[in-house]
């Protein structure tokens, strides 16, 4: 079995995929159809399956930093597509599945060319001192970084966890755990061009190994980090 880099399992999230995100009741009949045009704008008026909160909750999962409303319309789109191919998901993991895909395909696909000033990185670099177009290139080549890496950051930064309370968390070694975020860091703030960066051999080019078309994804739906936005409720996934 391949290491999945894009969806990391712990000693926290192994098991069945687990995950707050709570579509409308009945939300399987809003994708019954053939014309996908039809269908997606039954499930965009609304949201009424919440891919918005589920696609923030994949990207979290996968510790990458991307445009959540990038991969929610992307996700939007796929499902209708897809339901109207194939008919209504049977499965509430399908869905989760297709979030999955879409995430990795966004942070693979890095920022958008030429996007304005008031997307996601437009809207983040003034309070960082960057300017949008070095957020990009730090988000992106954080993205490249491996798994073990980003998850360190996230766990440190995103989180805002203590190193004690991350090694709990992942089941690794506190230092260990803040080198790979320091590595993550540096990589970022090399692609930024950020003055005073000092990146170690490692983390010179795009974080060692961490190429996501190299990762297999055999467990991408089989744990991941439940909290959202601070929430501590878990339920999982049915049929």
């Amino acid at each position: 079995m391949k290491d999945d880099r894009r969806f990391p399992r712990t000693a926290e999230t192994r098991g069945p995929l687990r995950t707050r995100w709570r579509p409308r009741p009945g939300w399987r009949e809003l994708l019954t159809g053939r014309s996908p045009e039809a269908l997606l704008d039954r499930i965009a008026d609304g949201d009424p399956l919440a891919l918005r909160d589920l696609s923030a909750q994949r990207i979290r999962a996968a510790s990458v930093l991307v445009d959540v409303d990038r991969v929610h319309l992307r996700a939007l789109a796929g499902v209708a597509f897809e339901a109207a191919a194939e008919g209504p998901p049977r499965k509430r993991r399908e869905v989760v599945e297709l979030v999955d895909r879409v995430v990795t395909e966004v942070s693979e696909a890095g920022p958008l060319e030429g996007a304005g000033p008031r997307d996601l990185f437009g809207t983040f670099a003034g309070p960082l001192e960057l300017d949008a177009d070095a957020l990009r290139r730090a988000c992106n080549a954080f993205n490249g970084c491996a798994v073990a890496e980003r998850r360190a950051f996230f766990e440190l930064v995103v989180e805002r966890r203590t190193l004690d309370d991350a090694a709990r968390t992942l089941g690794e070694d506190a230092v260990r755990i803040a080198r790979n975020a320091r590595r993550a860091l540096d990589v970022a703030l090399e692609a930024a061009g950020a003055p005073g960066s000092a990146p170690t051999r490692e983390a010179a080019s795009p974080c060692p190994g961490g190429s996501a078309t190299e990762a297999g994804r055999s467990g991408a739906v089989e744990g991941e980090d439940a909290a959202v936005d601070g929430a501590t409720t878990t339920e999982e996934i049915a049929p």
